[in-house]
């Protein structure tokens, strides 16, 4: 409707033909300066003093026009084609082509009478033209969900959709086509019968696994008209030049016309890097496709094994211990050796544990100079036999200034304000009641950055003098236990508890920390996924570091 409005009600204009009124009576009602004039004049100045008083009064009221327009807009049709594969399946060149003139001549017709959009879809919406090949996913549902986005302001008056309703991603179409403000015409394709098929449906598995492990590969089957028959699960392993390894087989007793189970392998990981599998099953009688029966994965196996070289000084009960308590995990390669004629490369060890080492007889340089040059981390036991001014300049862990050649007999307690790993309080809470080790009297003063994990108790007496500490210097991991006699920890332990729970955690703990490994690359690229969809992006995530290990962002 076309017309002047106010922000104002009507009946506000009243008032201002009043106000008016009353201005133009006050001022020229009994005005005698106009008594010679003529009268006409006063009416006339009245007039006007009262149209001024109404004008300025309206235009205080905020008018406006307002104005009304109808546009008669033809309803909007959109051809919704499914392009996936599944749709073209086992059709001929010929059926595919006719169908989809047949689709553009009704597109053709429909534009004669309103206004049209041939759209095609799969895992994304194209027009009709622009990369319209076949899809190898369907989503139905975003594509109903984006012509309510784009058109959904518009007169759509049709969506006619072509497909043969099989959906493997996104939600199902029926909960997004009420959200739809126009009808929905299907044009179905396809056999609406369920045919025979076998298919694998899901795979579940560990991404990562350690070398010598085991892991399970669960493995969902689903089967549909096919009861009565049977079919092989089989696991293979994929070598690098594509031969498929037989690793493990079941067979499956197929028992219902809509039947599902899961069936599960255990494997060894007994190759390290990331290694290949494929799970396939073997097709039943008139099965119409076995695309589906064969599903490959791909799981990292890592070697954490740790190599350890015990180098000791001469023969000591310790090594037993240390060999029994290590030897029990099987991440530890053991190997020991004596200073006496040692001459072999160590560059393949990540750990080398020097019992009574650098002594008086055996400096050991050449093998710390090796360790040094690799950055190699290695675990010190100080006891009689150590050589305390060697000892002092081949780590900077801690310095041992001793008084003659007195010892202390020594226990440990827990520093409680260490924080480099987690302790199981209550399993060591009887730790400070083991036998003493044998430990150099004197002074000891810890290294920068040098972390105490536990500290001697001298005659019930605790201290602040480490006893097992750790430090982590210019990339060089060195562990010192400042005692020897561990074997009497591992016979006390048994004594008290009925096993060595104690000295194994402790020690487990120790080699644990000493030779965990930084990742040191400058350049790292990693992908979140192993396996794509052929028409999925892949997405590499890169990183980049200067030489002290500062993020280039640039």
């Amino acid at each position: 409707m076309n017309g002047i409005h106010f922000a104002y009600p009507t009946w506000f204009i009243l008032l201002g033909i009043l106000a008016g009124l009353a201005y133009a009576v006050f001022l020229y009602f009994n005005e005698t300066k106009f008594k010679e004039a003529h009268p006409f004049l006063h009416y006339l100045l009245g007039l006007f003093r009262f149209l001024t008083v109404l004008g300025i009064y309206l235009l205080l009221l905020s008018p406006f026009v307002k104005t009304q327009e109808s546009d008669t807009k033809d309803p909007f049709v959109i051809i919704l084609e499914d392009r996936s594969e599944s749709v073209d399946y086992k059709k001929s060149p010929e059926e595919i082509s006719d169908f989809r003139q047949s689709l553009q001549r009704l597109g053709d017709q429909l534009n004669s009478k309103y206004e049209s959009e041939h759209l095609v879809f799969g895992d994304r919406i194209n027009q009709l033209g622009a990369d319209s090949n076949s899809f190898k996913v369907t989503n139905i549902s975003q594509a109903l969900d984006y012509i309510e986005e784009n058109y959904g302001d518009q007169n759509l008056g049709a969506i006619i959709l072509s497909t043969d309703g099989i959906f493997n991603e996104g939600n199902n179409p029926l909960y997004s086509a009420p959200s739809l403000k126009a009808p929905v015409y299907a044009i179905a394709q396809g056999d609406t019968t369920t045919q025979k098929d076998l298919s694998i449906r899901n795979i579940f598995n560990n991404k990562i696994a350690y070398l010598g492990d085991q892991f399970n590969v669960q493995v969902d089957i689903q089967a549909n008209n096919c009861s009565g028959q049977k079919t092989l699960v089989r696991l293979y392993k994929i070598e690098e030049d594509g031969k498929r390894t037989k690793l493990k087989e079941k067979s499956v007793s197929i028992n219902k016309t809509d039947f599902f189970t899961t069936e599960e392998f255990i494997v060894d990981a007994n190759q390290a890097g990331l290694i290949k599998y494929q799970v396939s099953l073997t097709p039943v009688k008139d099965e119409q496709s076995t695309v589906n029966n064969v599903k490959n994965l791909y799981i990292e196996v890592l070697d954490a094994r740790q190599k350890i070289l015990i180098l000791a000084n001469a023969p000591h009960p310790d090594i037993s211990t240390l060999k029994q308590s290590l030897g029990n995990n099987k991440n530890y390669e053991l190997e020991v050796a004596y200073a006496n004629g040692f001459n072999k490369s160590i560059l393949d060890q990540d750990l080398v544990i020097f019992h009574n080492l650098p002594s008086r007889k055996y400096s050991v340089e050449s093998v710390l100079s090796q360790l040094d040059r690799q950055k190699k981390a290695r675990l010190f036991i100080v006891g009689l036999q150590t050589d305390l001014g060697a000892f002092n300049k081949a780590q900077s862990n801690i310095k041992i200034t001793q008084r003659g050649n007195q010892t202390d007999d020594v226990q440990a307690h827990i520093n409680e304000s260490f924080n480099a790993f987690t302790v199981d309080s209550e399993l060591l809470s009887d730790l400070n009641k083991f036998s003493p080790l044998l430990s150099p009297f004197g002074e000891y003063e810890p290294g920068p950055g040098t972390k105490s994990f536990l500290l001697k108790r001298i005659k019930k007496i605790d201290t602040n003098s480490p006893l097992l500490s750790f430090s982590d210097l210019n990339g060089i991991k060195t562990t010192v236990l400042s005692g020897e006699g561990i074997w009497k920890w591992r016979l006390y332990d048994y004594l008290e508890h009925g096993n060595h729970e104690i000295i194994d955690y402790v020690l487990d703990k120790t080699i644990q920390y000493t030779t965990v490994k930084e990742d040191k690359r400058k350049f790292r690229v990693s992908s979140s996924k192993n396996i794509y969809k052929e028409n999925e992006a892949v997405f590499l995530e890169a990183q980049l570091f200067n030489n002290n290990y500062e993020a280039i962002n640039s």
